[in-house]
């Protein structure tokens, strides 16, 4: 009597299993945040061209130069669409010691993103106060840029997601590369 009880309850478990695997769904993808590793880890590509808005020829009065930001995302928690929008001082680039030898110093006034996933979950974030980009000197050389900042929310995953993120991108001509790094504190 036990050996049939143990079979059925094998034939059971082996037609649960079967039934499982052939749902067809992919696994579920990794979950959005967590305290205790980084919620995203990803290596980034894309271009983010700039216009240059100068509101007033009076000298040393800055002007603006907007950049729409479009990057791929791929590394953990999955391959992401990033978009954002970064607006920049225009006015003389001056040196700091946060940027490479032969790179020059503008202050980024706004820079906010978000990314969506394929499960159409979205991350948003936003700058950090006192960020920059470092542009070349001369022309033809890399653009720099190391920065941090606040996610400031999302949805599916990263429902009411909190926390801090941080990227390193250059560009040498041919678009933006580098890596985004978020860890979340709920």
């Amino acid at each position: 009597m036990k050996r049939i009880i143990v079979f059925v309850a094998l034939g059971v478990m082996g037609i649960f299993v079967m039934a499982q695997a052939q749902d067809g769904q992919a696994p579920p993808m990794d979950p959005g945040c967590s305290l205790t590793r980084p919620a995203v880890s990803q290596h980034l590509f894309g271009h983010a061209p700039q216009t240059v808005f100068q509101p007033s020829q009076v000298p040393g009065v800055p002007g603006e130069i907007h950049a729409s930001i479009n990057l791929v995302a791929k590394g953990t928690p999955g391959p992401a669409q990033l978009t954002g929008w970064a607006v920049y001082e225009w006015a003389a680039p001056v040196p700091d010691e946060r940027c490479p030898e032969g790179t020059l110093a503008n202050n980024i006034m706004r820079l906010d993103w978000g990314q969506i996933y394929a499960d159409n979950s979205m991350l948003n974030a936003t700058i950090d106060p006192g960020q920059i980009v470092c542009f070349p000197s001369e022309p033809g050389g890399t653009q720099y840029a190391n920065l941090t900042g606040t996610i400031v929310g999302g949805t599916g995953r990263f429902d009411g997601a909190t926390g801090t993120w941080s990227a390193d991108l250059e560009n040498s001509g041919g678009g933006y590369t580098g890596t985004l790094t978020v860890y979340c504190d709920n």
